[in-house]
């Protein structure tokens, strides 16, 4: 921070609030209490990493931003909080990392590459998006590490992208996917109920940790998304809906859990508007300790169109009573599932019948010795 003349240092809580616009470059290796940035609606305030490594020793303050924006590729550590009006900027070709504090947005945080040299940002704490917060990605390289907890609008737009890290979107947050994008997930995105995850037409987004879809939560658009990790909907058991296309690959699961005889409610229910891809393993589960019995159906799937078969369906979960079978042969007709008693073999059926003969025989030479 040579700017000032002089080199801030562990003990000092450095505020930088300049009467006009100003670019403040950190230094290759600083420490300083805490630090805030500040500006007004009227001045561009930019604080750039420059490559360096600056540190709060105040963990619970870190760095502070208001009306102001953090750039630059380096390391910024000991937490962030991005207030409204405030940004941080990592452009193409830069890698920016914030560790050991946590981070809180409630302004926009951009990381915008190209196809040809992307943006990176890696989080090591646990990060916050706000209601009012954006994370906006463009051929981005996003890693967090200790999770992120999706509150505003994760949003996606035209290029390649890699999203790492748990994603627990909750109550009001928005994924959304748009522009013709190809996004992977790498870990665990959890859907609440009143949160959306969007696909846009033209756009993929492929996942390769589990998914949760919640009853109640939205999974809109007419794009295409592809489960590699796991897919659960409902709120053990529930009702899973998708306005896309869906695929479920080799080294997916889907877990239909059954509790009951209703829909949606009491056993899984997944309806998907556009094509459903059949792949990997459908899992089968009782729920609160329910038994199915001879006669009982359960219709798993809807969809618009649909192809292929699920290579192996599990049923070690949802094991069936002694002369019970599970009937999977409307599986990909309608998407049911049915229980039906075991059909007595016909050797069996007419030993039956021929030792009822004999008794009757038996019963009518008593009747006459009698």
């Amino acid at each position: 921070m040579g700017s000032f003349g002089f080199s801030p240092g562990e003990p000092h809580d450095v505020v930088i609030n300049p009467n006009g616009s100003a670019t403040i470059y950190g230094a290759y290796n600083a420490t300083v209490h805490s630090l805030n940035i500040t500006g007004n609606r009227d001045q561009l305030v930019t604080f750039n990493l420059n490559n360096g490594s600056t540190a709060t020793t105040d963990w619970t303050t870190g760095t502070t931003l208001n009306n102001a924006t953090l750039t630059g590729s380096g390391r910024l550590e000991g937490g962030l909080n991005v207030w409204d009006g405030s940004r941080v900027n990592v452009d193409k070709g830069q890698v920016m990392q914030l560790t050991g504090g946590n981070v809180y947005n409630n302004g926009t945080i951009r990381v915008l590459g190209t196809a040809a040299d992307t943006a990176t940002l890696e989080a090591t704490s646990s990060v916050e998006n706000g209601s009012n917060g954006k994370i906006n990605l463009q051929n981005a390289n996003v890693s967090f590490l200790n999770g992120l907890s999706n509150y505003g609008q994760l949003n996606v737009t035209s290029g390649i992208s890699n999203v790492a890290g748990y994603i627990f979107n909750n109550v009001g947050g928005k994924i959304i996917l748009s522009g013709t994008n190809d996004t992977t997930f790498w870990d665990t995105v959890d859907v609440e109920a009143g949160s959306e995850l969007r696909v846009s037409a033209g756009s993929k987004a492929v996942f390769f940790g589990e998914v949760f879809q919640r009853t109640d939560s939205i999974f809109s658009g007419s794009g295409n998304k592809f489960y590699e990790g796991g897919l659960s909907v409902g709120n053990s058991p529930g009702l899973g809906v998708d306005a896309g296309n869906v695929s479920f690959g080799a080294g997916n699961t889907y877990l239909a859990e059954i509790g009951g005889l209703n829909a949606g409610t009491e056993f899984d229910k997944y309806q998907v508007a556009g094509k459903l891809s059949f792949g990997g393993t459908l899992k089968l589960m009782w729920w609160s300790n329910f038994s199915a019995q001879a006669g009982n159906a359960f219709d798993l799937f809807d969809w618009g169109s649909s192809e292929g078969t699920f290579s192996t369906i599990d049923t070690s979960g949802a094991q069936l009573a002694n002369g019970l079978n599970w009937d999977f042969s409307k599986l990909y007709i309608n998407g049911e599932i049915s229980v039906a008693a075991v059909p007595v073999p016909e050797a069996v059926w007419l030993f039956g019948s021929g030792l009822g003969l004999l008794a009757l025989k038996i019963r009518r030479k008593n009747n006459l010795v009698s």
